[in-house]
């Protein structure tokens, strides 16, 4: 029962993620907030400190009958809470089935919702008006579920006042002090960006104070907040930093910028340099403006440029700047070791936040046995596990949180169709870069192209682009979703089923559903072009998925394995992705299909424009291994439209296009969640999240000792 009392928690959850991305957004003081629905849960309201009872009805599998449960639900001051559970169960007593009462202590995720009118303001598009509405917000308050005691969780071993975390490979990365150089040091807490995010998607500033959009969407001012001092005594943020650090990171401006966001920046800036008009004002020209600029590409939430002292870097050399970070964060780097560990120190009446313990250690553990062995023997105060491990630490007294964001994965399939760049408009010719070299089977070409090798595959009739559709769909439908969940997620994660559209969001359609059908697989197959050969084999593939991840790489064994079977020989290459695969996805040269997550499966407002990453608008930065007219299109038609139903609809139309095209298939949506111990965490309390992971340190609650 406690199973799938955790299943249902879990699919609560991401109800609620995909109600509560709701956009507030402070603009020169004012709030501007978007009208949104809320689908959730309704349960019946409670009143804190109080107990309520509520009655539902439930459906007995063995019995085949319906019972009444009565859960009384205590909701104590603090966010978390216990359930006591009285129950009708069945049991076998003397080989005989008899009902019987039981109570047990479970988890249980309580909602309260509440129906408020507010009034807001809200930003029209249209000659840039502000008008006023009354609108009725549903708000959503959530309260952590506890985990279950069975044991005690060991005492903490390390320093007082020391907290360790012990992370996934890449957890720490290559040290590096600028953003050109891939510097990620914001959600470590020794960098600072622009914009944050608070539940529910509210945009905050950070290091911007105020901030303005010109009428036509062609200009944006940034008003720098006064008296944030960089660390090692380097001085004060002015408007000159935050503009050298924006050039930094667009690979427009920065033809060596290897930023994660320096596609998107050259998308959005194109070559134009951040202007300083003074000393606390910074102005951006915008070649295509984005809607979601100050929650995505200007937010920690996402991927943003962070701040780095331009007088350091000017007066010591780009190489010492990378060695020594001068960030202006609440901590500050003591020890740096590429790949292994980084030691950080808490800075002293920090501008923000001053952490509330001295030192923040983060270790790279790749091997999760022993990542999870350091918490049992509390070697480790925090860890990143898969879903399954979290569920075996909480059952001994360990705790969870939440960092608002979602894993999201799916099987990528390179296909690049785009022959104009639309960053400047210059031809692009596809056939001729290495994903084109030979005839890949889920790779499709256009009929128009003149190819390096001959294209002489094709059933009669079937072009280029509708074999490698059929075969794309055959790869989606071959591999059981259901039973990988079970397997690896202990059934826990959401599936997925199409690249870009989250199936626990409500305009999610029922069609869009990838069945498990491997009959059918074969069939597309056959009809492809593709039958068995006297070996049984139909082609062979290279499936590519991250080292050191180990729900990506068990679920992409797994998938070679379903594939195998419908006659698709599958050799699972499990890369160093930094150093190796990302570069290729960056150049357009990758050849291999791969599992991996891709920004537009995180968790996003179906009004967002999505995909950038797989278009030519991205140019420069990273990108998901496809470049899609049809997605270019409905991205720049989203950014244009100020009508949200109608960006609503033209993006369900994009999903109508990438189902049946099958750009990306589906794997699983896994909330993103970090292990504590209780006896040295109290709380990790953290900021909203676009892209998932743990941030802002600075906000963990440690046991006094």
């Amino acid at each position: 029962m406690v199973n799938l009392l955790r299943k249902r928690l879990l699919a609560l959850m991401f109800a609620l993620l995909a109600g509560g991305l709701a956009l507030a957004v402070a603009c020169g003081g004012e709030e501007i907030v978007e009208k949104i629905v809320i689908q959730t849960v309704v349960v019946k309201e409670q009143v804190p400190g109080e107990k309520i009872v509520e009655t539902v009805i439930v459906e007995k599998v063995l019995a085949g009958e319906k019972v009444v449960e009565t859960v009384i639900v205590e909701r104590p001051v603090t966010r978390i809470e216990k359930v006591i559970e009285t129950v009708i169960v069945e049991k076998i007593v003397a080989g005989e089935k008899v009902k019987v009462v039981e109570t047990v202590i479970v988890e249980k995720l309580v909602t309260r919702i509440e129906k408020v009118v507010e009034t807001v303001i809200v930003e029209k598009i249209v000659a840039g008006e502000k008008v006023v509405e009354t609108v009725i917000v549903e708000k959503v308050f959530v309260a952590t579920p506890t985990p279950l005691a069975a044991e005690k969780a060991s005492a903490p071993q390390g320093k007082i006042g020391t907290l360790t975390l012990v992370g996934l490979k890449g957890s720490v990365g290559k040290k590096a002090g600028t953003n050109g150089s891939q510097a990620s040091l914001y959600r470590k807490g020794v960098t600072e960006g622009p914009f944050y995010l608070e539940p529910p998607k509210i945009i905050k500033g950070m290091v911007v104070e105020t901030w303005e959009v010109s009428p036509d969407r062609t200009k944006i001012t940034l008003n720098i907040r006064h008296g944030i001092q960089f660390h090692q005594g380097w001085g004060e943020l002015t408007a000159e930093d935050v503009a050298w650090n924006i050039d930094d990171t667009n690979s427009s401006t920065n033809p060596n910028s290897i930023h994660a966001a320096a596609g998107d920046y050259a998308a959005m800036l194109g070559a134009n340099p951040a202007v300083v008009v003074d000393e606390d004002t910074v102005e951006l020209t915008v070649v295509s403006f984005d809607v979601r600029w100050s929650a995505n590409q200007f937010n920690v939430a996402a991927q943003t440029a962070q701040m780095f002292s331009k007088k350091a870097c000017d007066e010591m050399g780009l190489d010492w700047c990378n060695d020594n970070i001068i960030g202006t964060g609440p901590f500050e780097v003591v020890e740096f070791l590429d790949d292994d560990r980084f030691v950080l120190s808490a800075v002293e009446k920090h501008w923000r936040r001053t952490p509330q313990f001295s030192r923040y250690v983060v270790v790279e553990v790749p091997e999760e046995a022993t990542r999870k062995a350091m918490m049992l023997t509390g070697e480790a105060d925090l860890a990143d596990v898969s879903i399954s491990v979290q569920s075996e630490l909480r059952e001994k007294g360990f705790r969870v949180a939440f960092t608002n964001g979602v894993k999201g994965s799916a099987i990528h399939f390179p296909n690049y169709w785009e022959t104009t760049n639309q960053q400047d408009g210059t031809p692009l010719t596809p056939w001729d870069t290495p994903p084109y070299e030979e005839d890949l089977p889920y790779t499709g070409a256009p009929s128009e192209w003149t190819l390096r090798y001959t294209d002489d595959n094709n059933p009669p009739g079937m072009d280029d682009m509708e074999q490698a559709r059929l075969v794309r769909q055959a790869l989606a439908m071959s591999y059981d979703r259901d039973l990988i969940n079970e397997a690896i997620f202990d059934g826990l994660a959401i599936i997925h089923h199409i690249g870009g559209f989250q199936p626990f969001d409500p305009n999610f359609k029922e069609e869009w559903k990838v069945p498990f059908d491997p009959a059918q697989a074969e069939d597309l197959l056959d009809q492809a072009g593709f039958p068995r050969g006297s070996n049984g084999v139909r082609f062979e593939v290279t499936l590519s998925v991250r080292a050191g991840r180990t729900e990506f790489t068990e679920v992409a064994d797994a998938m070679g394995g379903f594939w195998d079977k419908i006659g698709v020989k599958t050799t699972v290459a499990k890369v160093d992705y930094r150093a190796v695969f990302r570069p290729t996805l960056v150049a357009r040269t990758n050849t291999s299909i791969y599992y991996s997550g891709c920004r537009w499966n995180n968790s996003l407002p179906w009004d967002w424009p999505r995909g950038l990453e797989n278009t030519s608008l991205s140019r420069g930065g990273f990108n998901c291994s496809k470049e899609i007219p049809k997605i270019t299109e409905t991205f720049q038609m989203v950014n244009l439209e100020s009508d949200r139903q109608k960006r609503m609809d033209l993006n369900t139309e994009l999903g109508d296009y990438v189902r049946f095209w099958m750009i990306e298939s589906g794997g699983f949506l896994a909330p993103w969640n970090i292990v504590y111990n209780p006896r040295s965490v109290v709380d990790w309390p953290m900021p909203d999240a676009v892209s998932p992971g743990r941030s802002m340190p600075e906000r963990i609650i440690p046991v006094k000792r």
